[in-house]
């Protein structure tokens, strides 16, 4: 049996509103899935469409569901982080309320306490097509 697709409510420190994602779709130590739906209460929709600083937030959050998942897997209490920074960020589309989308991250550098994470935010079954794409710097505080 498979433990995917799990809910992020015990992964993430987050809640409603702040709390952007619905299901880790998938997780290793290199990367993660995630799926987030538009709602229309969602806290990052302006006017209908997703800030573009919602993107930045849903590739943090899936950063941070990943690392509490992978925790809980291993019998740890999820740690604590933080985004630092964001770096080469583009955005080449909007996704509305009430769309789906999906967020690929991918673990390319770990110096110290800080991981470096490419990100990437896509509607389902449309990876080679990017809504936003980027890298994220992550501080995640060692046990």
């Amino acid at each position: 049996m498979s433990l995917f697709p799990v809910p992020v409510t015990d992964l993430l420190p987050h809640a409603p509103p702040m709390l952007c994602l619905d299901a880790l779709l998938a997780a290793s130590p290199s990367g993660a899935l995630a799926s987030a739906t538009l709602h229309p209460e969602h806290i990052l929709l302006q006017n209908g469409i997703l800030d573009p600083i919602g993107f930045l937030e849903l590739a943090a959050q899936t950063a941070g569901a990943m690392k509490g998942c992978l925790d809980k897997i291993s019998g740890e209490k999820p740690r604590k982080g933080m985004l630092v920074a964001a770096q080469d960020f583009s955005f080449f589309g909007e996704a509305a309320e009430g769309e789906t989308v999906h967020i690929a991250v991918a673990v390319t550098a770990e110096v110290m306490d800080i991981h470096i994470i490419t990100a990437t935010v896509f509607r389902p079954g449309e990876p080679e097509t990017p809504l936003a794409r980027g890298k994220l710097k992550v501080f995640v505080r060692k046990r």
